[in-house]
């Protein structure tokens, strides 16, 4: 009969053995053996279970009645146990260089000497039963543990503390609260150890390694919040923590990027269930390329590879990252099953080089989010051509700076009423100075800080700056019947839009009909049904609207007319137009006419050579603006040009 002792002494290392098995399941039935860490922990989890399968044999050899051959079965599982149980701290040390990406810079001398203490204690367990250095059994096969058991714990010391300082220091993943719970489950490893050095009949040390392990299961390995549900995919916190992983341990990895750029047209187009057959196809395909780990949902439209790095290997990795680019690149050309129509689904891919070309996680994840580029006809950029993402984050950063360090100024440019050429008005525009880039040309900040959705917080700035000057009565001794503010489509659908400007022109005491605002065309065509509103509430405030960059993008001006605007200003890309040749004068000419048939004040922008000076006189054109007769400049220049531009020839001079 089994004994009560027996049982006692045995109990740990059956409970040993069945956690390992439903730990072992576990990462087997959720796919956790794919990854490099996840076939780590499952060794680590086999060590658990083949030592205490071992220590149970050996248990109930030492009870069975004597028969031939009982020594040599108890010291075989004695031998067995110290062959896995020793390996435990190691893989455990394994595991945690796997988890935090280190494991990929060892080769060679470094990967000999982490390994030297374990060759040592695998000597002294794989001799044991011929020098006995670690344990025997005396004649009544009483257990003896000698100097080399205690070596081995020493060593299994070694690689616990390793591994417990690689998690700590390397585990970007980790927040406090998990850190102090692997710290425990660690302790406890300890505490185990103790007991059983102490107490041997307590068999305890085996278990308690096995509550540890399924502790950092549950800490590391359970991933249900790094899991894009929909697709099967790895999401972008996953991603985030990766990268920051990787980039901890200073790796040279390359992550592709692919973005889907008409998604949105085509759900519009195919419908809601065909969209996501084509998105699970293409998931499908892009883990069909890399292990699923490697393969991440950033978000509908985006999605992004990372090759397992490889230490020593920049070389190889960039060739296979650019190969790899192009397979995707190829695959957009052809027909995927799960569209039926012929709609076409259009993607571009980006390669990029970490840290080379991104040194940090935040840099990636912006480069995964930023806006794709005009890529003329190319579908894969790399290198040189993801600068313009380098150089949208150093604007974005430069943006925040120069609202915090009062980096913006308010320009003017004139506009000369045609007859007699005086000034009549004037447009404020805002420029930009940094204190680290420098001078940042408009074309470069203001369609950043649109769609970053800062474009709000500088037109406030210069609406303010505006009705100060406006308030200090300088140009309405100038002869300045008014200023125009330029308007993004962020400020004028803002909800609060109306009672900004009034409180402004309100708390500077102007008159509201001084401050006239300029709306964009291709604002008005993409958001006209939404601006009736807006445009209606100013002029019943008693602002004044305009429209700005007039051209032929915008057929119908009954439209234009239908939002009530007191000015048309046409594009300068139909005036310099009309002097290439009889096709573009005669649409100038026709805008023209157009236009004063509506009774609407008429201007003209982009005035940049005595020609157009001449032909706009010719069409008796209203207002014109321009950097021949003056470019924008500052407020304290501006208030000392003439009234009245010419010179003393008669002809005007050329302005800079």
């Amino acid at each position: 009969m089994i004994s009560i002792p027996w049982f006692y002494q045995t109990s740990f290392y059956i409970a040993a053995a069945l956690l390992s098995v439903a730990c072992l399941t576990y990462i087997v039935l959720w796919g956790r053996s794919s990854r490099s860490q996840g076939q780590a922990f499952s060794l680590l989890f086999g060590a658990i279970f083949l030592s205490s399968a071992a220590m149970i044999a050996e248990s109930y050899f030492l009870v069975a009645p004597a028969f031939s051959g009982q020594r040599g079965l108890v010291e075989s599982a004695r031998l067995i146990y110290l062959v896995f149980h020793s390996t435990i701290p190691t893989l455990f040390a394994y595991y945690a260089y796997c988890v935090c990406g280190t494991i990929r810079k060892f080769s060679g001398p470094r990967l000999l000497f982490y390994a030297v203490p374990f060759i040592i204690s695998e000597i002294i367990v794989f001799l044991n039963p011929l020098m006995e250095w670690a344990c025997y059994y005396d004649f009544a096969l009483r257990y003896v543990r000698q100097w080399g058991s205690f070596l081995l714990y020493a060593i299994g010391a070694f690689y616990a503390v390793l591994g417990f300082l690689q998690l700590n220091t390397y585990w970007k993943t980790a927040a406090p609260r998990k850190r102090q719970a692997m710290f425990l489950f660690i302790l406890l490893v300890a505490v185990g150890i103790s007991i059983q050095i102490a107490v041997r009949e307590i068999q305890l040390e085996i278990f308690t390694d096995t509550l540890a392990a399924l502790g950092l299961l549950l800490l590391i390995e359970t991933e249900n919040d790094r899991i894009s549900t929909s697709l099967g995919m790895y999401n972008r916190r996953a991603l985030r923590l990766d990268l920051e992983n990787f980039l901890g341990a200073e790796l040279k990895f390359h992550v592709i990027i692919v973005r889907l750029l008409n998604i949105g047209s085509f759900q519009q187009t195919m419908g809601v269930m065909e969209t996501a057959a084509f998105q699970q196809e293409m998931a499908d395909y892009l883990k069909s390329l890399l292990s699923p780990h490697e393969v991440y949902y950033a978000n509908w439209a985006t999605y992004v590879l990372i090759p397992s790095p490889v230490a020593d290997a920049e070389e190889k990795e960039a060739e296979r990252a650019a190969k790899l680019a192009e397979t995707i690149r190829l695959r957009f050309r052809e027909k995927w099953k799960g569209v039926r129509t012929a709609t076409n689904t259009e993607a571009v891919v980006l390669r990029a080089a970490v840290p080379k070309d991104f040194a940090t996680a935040e840099e990636v994840m912006y480069l995964v989010d930023s806006p794709t580029p005009k890529t003329d006809g190319s579908m894969v950029l790399a290198g040189r051509e993801l600068r313009y993402i380098q150089r949208r984050r150093e604007i974005e950063a430069a943006l925040r700076r120069c609202l915090m360090e009062n980096g913006f100024e308010v320009y003017y440019q004139p506009i000369y009423r045609r007859e007699g050429l005086q000034i009549t008005s004037a447009e404020a525009l805002v420029r930009m100075h940094d204190s680290e880039l420098g001078e940042v040309p408009p074309g470069d900040f203001i369609p950043v800080a649109e769609e970053i959705g800062m474009m709000s917080d500088i037109g406030v700035f210069v609406l303010y700056e505006v009705c100060g000057f406006l308030a200090s009565g300088v140009p309405a001794s100038m002869g300045l019947t008014d200023i125009h503010v330029n308007l993004s489509s962020t400020e004028c659908l803002h909800p609060d839009f109306i009672d900004r400007v009034k409180s402004c022109v309100n708390q500077h005491g102007i008159d509201a009909g001084q401050v006239v605002f300029e709306f964009r065309e291709n604002m008005v065509f993409s958001n006209l049904a939404r601006l009736k509103g807006p445009v209606k509430a100013l002029r019943e405030a008693g602002f004044r609207c305009a429209m700005d960059g007039f051209d032929t993008l915008f057929p119908n001006l009954q439209d234009v007319c239908s939002l009530g605007f007191d000015n048309i200003k046409i594009s300068h890309s139909i005036l310099w137009n009309a002097l290439s040749g009889r096709t573009g004068h005669s649409v100038l000419n026709s805008m023209v006419q157009m236009i004063r048939d509506t009774s609407v004040q008429l201007a003209v922008e982009g005035v940049s050579k005595q020609e157009h000076l001449r032909l706009l006189s010719e069409f008796g054109v209203d207002h014109l603006q321009g950097n021949f007769l003056n470019r924008a400049m500052p407020q304290a220049e501006f208030v000392q040009l003439p009234h009245t531009w010419k010179s003393g020839n008669g002809e005007p001079p050329a302005r800079s």
